[in-house]
């Protein structure tokens, strides 16, 4: 039987910098402590929904450009 490891792979810090925005001006427009834009980025925190569309709407970008999921199969 074969299953799928499922890992939530982000961009964020890459395309935050590209706009030069920091974590906290970030952080500030879309109702968050500046930590958490920080876990998210190191993989510690997954953003829910909500907050991944108003991350993406105030860095002028998709969701898809800065969150995707790494899919990688093992064998039982």
């Amino acid at each position: 039987m074969e299953n799928i490891n499922y890992k939530l792979v982000n961009k964020l810090r890459e395309v935050r910098l590209n706009r030069n925005v920091s974590a906290e001006d970030l952080a500030m427009n879309v109702g968050v402590l500046k930590g958490t834009i920080e876990s998210i980025e190191m993989g510690i925190v997954t953003p829910s929904l909500i907050l991944a569309l108003k991350i993406s709407r105030y860095l002028n970008t998709t969701v898809n450009d800065i969150f995707s999921v790494e899919y990688t199969p093992f064998i039982v």
